[in-house]
């Protein structure tokens, strides 16, 4: 019976049956539905090995490899998926009580929101007597258990990293959102001062919008507000903190045309729940000054960077030192808890194969601020032929993120591209960002080196010309009488000499005894440094000489897979975005597709397998007493001239020659064995074409 018939992007999957049965799961969708019904269940334990234990039971057969990855990635995601929903839900069943005064409350709540960075801190947290977070997640939460008592899964595998990491901060953002939106709903409500107060709340909230999108601003809070500890600011109310951040806009812009600033400045009274309001506000967005830090999570080097407003150009610096003096970093994580600013280009030569995930309320594409400096550039440069292409650049300007994987080094396979995770409620200028994650291609094969691998060449051959230098053909006879052990001395030695170089005695399967100095038959076969593989073989008797040499190139580099590119809007009027307002993904700006309501999706191109190098083999056999022995004295030369597949055939009878078979079809390995040099189809890999 059949699991499912398509992959995880959706294609069909040709290894597995298209028949449908009465307990088929068609897809990945379908999986995921069933694990979602069956884990609520209360009748057995809920852990991954269980899951795959009852979808086998439910399709009564083993699931294969390919099916288990799909299982596991769905299993995940249904635990992470279950675990928030509870936990929201007890969240915001709890911040809706209109008996609790959230003004009270609030302080605690948030400082502990804030001192939780992992589903490990949260299941620290809540076991301390008088931790107010259980008022928000539920200690006994069987998802939360799943979570902490799977570490291998949720914690130490990579590619769930990006996703475990978002829903716990989806979690975290969520519940720091409701508890300033249920105290600011009832600073609002004040029958008292309900209106004052919501007028001053419009007020803050417009500075404070200013404030998020503009650089300038936010430099000059840097150096005059922001990054103090919080605990400077104990002995202060709202009201104080408010003067003294209008005297900084002052200073900044024209107050007199600022009515926002104008009207909190004019303000006398203030409420005591809307002076907590406001302090908590300027704690959570203005105190916190924009960290970038390693972390080590999941067994993983991250670069963690967590700030009110991230503009990215203003950490690019620091990343890139980040990653230099730690280039084990598979990991970049931006936490903007009011936006991001994505107004930096990420290089592939710095952040190859790196996953992303960002969290935030907005994302705005500045490309409008890195065009700009990109133009001054240019003109800087205008008499110099690297202005025109400056110019180019931004004449179709996108802020371009280029996490694809690199190629592969020969013979190696391409790495991955990363994997990047967005979350937030609205993305401003979307279609202004692209974002690349193809899997690198493969490393090429190598065939004729000279035994020291070049992480850097492309693939290579044997040159005729070279081969028959350091491969001399050890079939001429010297003039005067033939005997059995009378061999052309100075071809051996140089064959001999060459294979200790190329194919060292501990590389061989065969002929590890015959070293440069060894005189008779002998027959060598192995792997060589630069992982070709080769054959040689010598035979004489006293009329007759064979000559082998078989050279196959080395192994191919599977192309890197691509990274997946999801978007997700949690809230506002971009969770029914259409598929233009998401940014563009890929080199041929594809647009993502809409896997669920608010929620799209890409897949990098996977790499293309690395190119094949033709085989080569040479062929002498020499009998003296043919007339046409005068004219066989270079042997023949196979695949130099194409890029071919070739095979060795053993036979313990001679060959028959048939019609269209040349000169030296066959050699002699022994008195009992025979072998022939046959062509076989090169797959249509890259630019090689086989020879029929």
């Amino acid at each position: 019976m059949d699991l499912f018939s398509t992959t995880i992007d959706g294609n069909r999957c040709t290894e597995i049956s298209n028949t449908a049965t009465p307990k088929s799961l068609n897809n990945s969708d379908d999986v995921m539905k069933h694990i979602r019904s069956w884990i609520q269940l209360d009748t057995e334990s809920k852990k991954h090995e269980d899951a795959v234990k009852h979808i086998e039971s439910f399709v009564d057969r083993q699931i294969s490899c390919l099916e288990s990855t799909v299982i596991e990635r769905q299993y995940v995601k249904v635990v992470l998926e279950m675990w928030l929903r509870k936990s929201l839900r007890k969240a915001i069943d709890y911040l809706n009580d209109e008996t609790i005064d959230i003004s009270v409350e609030m302080p605690t709540l948030l400082e502990e929101l804030n001192s939780i960075n992992s589903f490990e801190d949260i299941g620290l947290k809540l076991n301390e007597a008088t931790c107010q977070l259980t008022n928000l997640c539920d200690a006994g939460c069987q998802y939360l258990q799943l979570i902490l008592d799977q570490v291998d899964l949720f914690k130490n595998t990579p590619r769930f990293s990006v996703l475990v990491a978002s829903y716990f901060k989806q979690f975290k953002a969520s519940c720091v959102d409701k508890v300033f939106s249920r105290c600011l709903d009832d600073v609002g409500k004040d029958q008292t001062n309900g209106k004052r107060n919501r007028e001053l709340i419009v007020a803050l909230n417009a500075l404070l919008q200013v404030a998020s999108e503009d650089v300038g601003i936010q430099n000059v809070l840097e150096n005059n507000f922001t990054g103090k500890d919080v605990k400077d600011f104990d002995g202060t109310n709202g009201k104080d903190l408010i003067n003294r951040l209008v005297e900084i806009f002052a200073s900044c812009s024209d107050a007199t045309k600022n009515e926002s600033l104008n009207q909190l400045k004019s303000e006398k009274e203030w409420a005591s729940k809307l002076q907590v309001l406001v302090k908590e506000t300027c704690k959570a967005f203005l105190f916190p000054k924009t960290t970038i830090e390693i972390k080590d999570e999941y067994e993983r080097k991250i670069i963690f960077i967590k700030g009110v407003t991230v503009f990215v150009s203003k950490m690019i610096e620091e990343m890139q030192q980040l990653k230099e003096s730690n280039p084990e970093v598979q990991e970049i994580q931006i936490v903007g808890l009011s936006s991001v600013h994505v107004d930096h280009h990420l290089e592939n030569e710095t952040w190859h194969g790196t996953n992303v995930g960002i969290v935030a309320d907005k994302i705005f594409v500045d490309y409008e601020v890195y065009r700009e400096d990109q133009e001054n550039n240019a003109q800087a440069n205008e008499k110099t032929t690297e202005s025109k292409e400056a110019y180019h650049l931004v004449s179709d300007f996108r802020v371009c993120w280029d996490v694809s994987g690199r190629n592969g080094e020969p013979g190696r396979p391409g790495k991955s591209g990363g994997n990047v995770h967005i979350i937030c409620n609205e993305m401003f200028d979307a279609e202004r960002w692209k974002i690349i994650s193809d899997g690198g291609d493969g490393g090429d094969g190598k065939n004729g080196t000279n035994g020291e691998g070049k992480p850097d060449s492309k693939a290579s051959k044997w040159s005729k010309e070279y081969f028959n230098q350091v491969f001399p053909s050890m079939s001429i006879f010297e003039t005067g009488e033939q005997t059995e052990d009378k061999v052309p001395d100075d071809a051996i030695q140089t064959v001999l000499t060459t294979l200790n170089d190329l194919l060292p005695v501990e590389n061989r399967k065969s002929g590890k005894d015959i070293l440069s100095d060894y005189r008779g038959n002998f027959f060598i076969e192995g792997t060589a440094k630069d992982g070709s593989k080769i054959s040689l073989s010598f035979y004489q008797s006293k009329t007759k000489r064979h000559t082998l040499i078989f050279c196959q190139g080395s192994n191919i580099g599977q192309g890197g897979y691509g990274g997946t590119i999801t978007f997700e809007f949690i809230a506002g009027k971009d969770s029914f975005a259409i598929e233009s307002r998401v940014p563009v993904v890929g080199k041929d700006d594809r647009r993502p597709r809409a896997v669920r309501m608010g929620v799209y999706e890409a897949m990098g191109y996977d790499g293309e397998m690395g190119t094949p190098v033709g085989d080569v083999a040479f062929i002498h056999s020499l009998n003296t007493t043919k007339a046409s022995a005068n004219e066989n004295l270079t042997g023949r030369y196979i695949g130099f001239e194409n890029n071919v597949s070739l095979r060795m055939e053993r036979n313990p009878t001679k060959p028959t020659r048939q019609q269209n078979d040349p000169e030296n079809y066959y050699t002699k390995l022994s008195k009992e064995q025979y072998a022939s040099i046959v062509y076989r189809r090169l797959p249509a890999y890259g630019q090689v074409q086989p020879l029929h």
